[in-house]
């Protein structure tokens, strides 16, 4: 929220509020329900959690939230990551909460390691190539300093616009148990269109990191 110009008030003090009682004494923040790739994983739920705490700590609160920050941190520090979202989230943990350099890449070079030879990643071993997972590992990767030419970025730039749909969209196929009654909302793919909205918005993220600043 801090990156789109919210600024800090009553909702976001209320919001940390609730953050910081439902932050664990290990450091972590534990996962409520399991709808996997976005709902599933504490390394998600601490690293977003983590962020909202450093970026909108109350200033009568603030050595508290740095210090559970540096709890998270410690904790993210630690935990293994076997998957696509794990890894890509543990990676802007660690940079989001402050972490030595040193750590951010070799949580870097884990993520670059599994790219494919198309350029693109995928959420599971044993799943497609898609745009969720390559979307948000180039976000990843950039936000922990990759730049846009280089070419690791350049590869799975090349297989989102290889795989993008007449429409702009990019259809990514659902993994997670159905839980809610079906309805539609209106982007394509049938029960496939929430996580395509999600994989296309994570594309759509990674590409605008190539425009230069004066054609946005």
């Amino acid at each position: 929220m801090k990156d789109l110009g919210v600024a800090a008030g009553a909702d976001t003090d209320a919001a940390v509020q609730l953050l910081a009682f439902r932050q664990s004494p290990s450091g972590r923040w534990k996962v409520d329900d399991h709808r996997p790739p976005q709902e599933y994983t504490s390394l998600t739920y601490t690293a977003l959690s983590a962020k909202a705490l450093r970026d909108y700590a109350p200033p009568g609160r603030a050595a508290e939230m740095r210090e559970r920050v540096a709890r998270a941190r410690a904790w993210l520090s630690a935990a293994p990551a076997e998957d696509l979202e794990e890894k890509a989230m543990r990676l802007l943990g660690l940079q989001w909460t402050g972490a030595p350099r040193s750590e951010i890449l070799k949580a870097s070079a884990m993520l670059v390691k599994d790219q494919r030879a198309s350029g693109a990643w995928t959420q599971l071993s044993t799943t497609e190539e898609e745009a969720y997972a390559t979307g948000l590992a180039l976000y990843a990767l950039h936000e922990c300093g990759m730049k846009p030419s280089d070419a690791i970025y350049k590869k799975g730039v090349q297989f989102l616009l290889n795989t993008q749909r007449p429409d702009g969209s990019w259809y990514v196929r659902s993994r997670v148990f159905p839980l809610q009654a079906y309805f539609e909302s209106g982007f394509p793919y049938g029960h496939d269109q929430w996580i395509s909205a999600a994989g296309t918005a994570w594309a759509l993220q990674a590409l605008l990191f190539t425009i230069p600043e004066s054609k946005k």
